[in-house]
């Protein structure tokens, strides 16, 4: 069957859906590839909209991998499409048909609402061969007219190592920016995600599932439709075959992100096993994920026999009531405080860095819960790194249900989602959040005395600088941290 998969995202994909692609290539189908990197708010152009159906019309089938803060992507490209061949189905998979299909299902045919990886090489092999049945795919759902049939599930894939290494050949692929561009090593180069580093990194899920329950992800949607999720993952062996296979595909590689939802849930013996071989077979900086539930004192010496690597740690607010109360987290910010003192003098003589993560701009936060994650960052060690991330409320998530109900968010606006990098401020437009973001831009900030950090959040100047205009302090958070990142640069 002629396929053409449409991935309009930010970055090219390290994810999922080159697994998919690799399945159904397995499976005989001719597949088209087209990335369409854009950065919201940025939108495609007719033009480029025009080009994209002009490649379209030998396909048979249209997919589509969509990403909640790329829903307007996806919407437009739908609509240009179902006008030339209203005759075929476009079908969307992905994040955002995992935690809401029913919105999805307002544009496209049908969705993939769980794993696609034995559900979707089934249902392509039905729809080939004229079978109706392909309406009955588990773990899909499809629109007819106004009616919705949500399918039954089908269990998690077990064995990852069963399946095949996601599809970096750039057969048939191209990037749409302005023109199609025939994709290559080099050309991926370009558009691929950056890590920190801002060099060139390949993204490897080395595992699925996550041991948390955190209130703002659409992780939980599939808890809520499988209950307890064990944590599948990829034997070491395989692991490193893949990503050996992959730096083959991706020579200009420097830098790896293991994008496992907490990369210490593995056991101690597996993480030394893979360093042992990371070292040898790899050797590039990497960066994984841990928590304070599955951090311990030996898992985290082993990653510091990689020499350069950064470890990321969930700390997302300094607010107690936030972290319990909002975001439903279960990692007592005490437990993470005494993690990050532990962890200093073993950072001390390493090139390996932690990084702690935050959540900022939410609005079910009070001043008061500002400044206490204003206190928590002025009081870390400067060897430490900070990243904020805008709170995003991702359909399906039980903080999305609950800011539905609350009136923050309309699930009309296909606008909502945040890319984690956007720093435009929509809820807590105020003098407290200029401050994180300011100290945030200026990455020494913590070499400073915390005396002089904390001089600005004081209640005298808070209370002098609540007398300035909201239009001015908008204004202010817009400009002032991007003009101090510059500087900290430089």
């Amino acid at each position: 069957m002629k396929i053409l998969h449409i991935y309009p995202n930010t970055r090219l994909s390290c994810d999922g859906f080159r697994i998919i692609c690799a399945l159904l290539r397995n499976e005989g189908h001719q597949l088209q590839i087209v990335t369409i990197p854009k950065r919201p708010p940025a939108t495609i152009s007719l033009d480029e909209l025009q080009q994209l159906g002009e490649m379209s019309m030998g396909a048979e089938l249209v997919m589509m991998s969509v990403y909640s803060v790329h829903e307007y992507h996806a919407i437009a490209i739908t609509e240009h499409l179902r006008k030339l061949r209203p005759d075929r189905l476009i079908i969307w998979g992905g994040p955002h048909c995992i935690g809401a299909p029913e919105k999805s299902l307002k544009y496209a045919d049908g969705v993939c609402y769980s794993e696609g990886d034995n559900a979707v090489p089934r249902f392509v092999k039905l729809l080939e061969a004229g079978d109706n049945a392909y309406r009955q795919t588990p773990n899909m759902a499809f629109r007819t007219g106004d009616s919705i049939q949500i399918n039954p599930l089908i269990p998690l894939v077990e064995d990852l190592d069963s399946l095949p290494f996601s599809d970096y050949s750039f057969e048939n692929e191209w990037v749409l920016d302005k023109t199609l561009i025939p994709l290559t090593a080099e050309v991926f180069g370009k558009y691929s995600p950056k890590s920190l580093f801002k060099t060139p990194t390949i993204f490897i899920l080395s595992s699925r599932g996550c041991p948390h329950h955190c209130s703002y992800c659409n992780n939980i949607r599939y808890l809520k439709m499988y209950g307890h999720i064990k944590i599948r993952r990829q034997s070491v062996a395989r692991l490193m075959d893949e990503l050996k296979y992959m730096l083959r595909c991706l020579p200009d590689t420097k830098y790896i992100c293991f994008g496992d939802d907490d990369f210490f849930a593995r056991p101690e013996d597996e993480i030394r096993e893979i360093v042992e071989d990371y070292k040898v077979t790899i050797g590039l900086p990497c960066g994984m994920s841990m928590s304070a539930n599955t951090y311990s004192e030996p898992k985290f010496k082993e990653v510091l026999k990689l020499d350069d690597a950064i470890v990321e740690m969930g700390v997302q607010t300094g607010s107690k009531r936030v972290l319990e109360e909002v975001f439903q987290r279960t990692l007592p910010l005490p437990k993470i405080k005494i993690i990050i003192n532990e962890l200093l003098p073993l950072l001390k003589n390493s090139h390996t860095r932690l990084l702690c993560n935050f959540i900022v701009d939410n609005p079910y936060e009070t001043e008061s819960d500002i400044l206490a994650t204003y206190k928590f960052i002025a009081h870390l060690h400067e060897r430490i790194l900070v990243n904020m991330k805008a709170l995003s409320f991702f359909p399906g998530s039980s903080l999305y249900e609950r800011a539905l109900k609350d009136h923050f968010i309309s699930e009309d606006d296909i606008y909502l989602s945040r890319d984690f990098s956007s720093r435009k401020i929509k809820y807590q437009q105020n003098y407290l959040m200029l401050l994180l973001l300011m100290w945030e831009s200026f990455s020494f900030s913590r070499r400073f005395p915390v005396w002089l950090i904390m001089l600005p959040a004081t209640k005298p100047f808070v209370f002098m600088m609540k007398l300035v205009p909201l239009k001015l302090m908008v204004w202010m958070i817009k400009k002032i941290p991007v003009y101090l990142r510059k500087i900290s640069k430089k």
